[in-house]
């Protein structure tokens, strides 16, 4: 038909209140706009002069996120200590220096690649393990915590539309040093003793570990 100077978009939600917006004009037959999709399908028809377009539907799809983690966290061999499991809904790692996470991640959809990424907001990354992708959307992982490692997150694409996470928040790792063992004699509590030759003296102390202690020995 004749240019028009004006165009008309109208958008909502199915079933639900529309809202109208005015179009830019880019060319003289040509309008552009940008309409906001959130998590709900959006329809929506044009209007010029005395025109109306039929009702065109913008499927809205999820980008891909993990939805639930489970976390072995296996202690340094030389701790001698169990295994800890934890499932929750973020990221956040809490373990001894040293110690192995074992990650089963279950996303809202298929994937169809994966990458661990530690420190992601710093400039270098230190090297980290692949990601195994398996069926139903799950994704498996093991991390070593280490000094170094401050933070993690994971780069998603999904299997159906491509989308990918980019946006995705991180999760913290916070290391837990393990600290030498405390010594402590409390008696007697004079720092040094003069006895006679064949005296016995009583010695009283406390010890004690971060990770627990497995034995106490007296040198002399």
């Amino acid at each position: 038909g004749e240019a028009v100077d004006r165009a008309l978009i109208e958008y909502g939600s199915p079933g639900g209140s529309t809202s109208r917006m005015e179009l830019g004009k880019v060319s003289p037959e040509h309008f552009e706009a940008r309409l906001p999709v959130g998590q709900n399908d959006v329809r929506f028809r044009i209007r010029a002069s005395d025109g109306i377009s039929a009702w065109h539907t913008l499927t809205a799809k999820a980008r891909p996120r993990i939805t639930q983690f489970t976390k072995v966290i296996s202690p340094p061999a030389y701790v001698k200590g169990k295994e800890v499991t934890v499932t929750d809904d973020n990221g956040e790692i809490e373990a001894l220096s040293g110690s192995t996470v074992k990650l089963t991640m279950q996303c809202n959809q298929a994937i169809t690649s994966a990458q661990l990424v530690i420190n992601p907001d710093l400039p270098a990354h230190p090297k980290a393990p692949e990601i195994m992708v398996k069926e139903q959307g799950v994704i498996e992982a093991t991390l070593p915590i280490t000094d170094e490692a401050e933070a993690w997150t994971v780069k998603l694409k999904s299997a159906e539309t491509g989308f990918t996470n980019d946006d995705a928040a991180s999760w913290r790792i916070t290391v837990v040093p393990d600290l030498p063992p405390v010594v402590q004699i409390i008696d007697p509590k004079e720092a040094q003793l003069s006895l006679l030759a064949d005296e016995s003296v009583r010695l009283a102390g406390e010890a004690s570990d971060d990770v627990g202690l497995a034995s106490v020995k007296l040198a002399r």
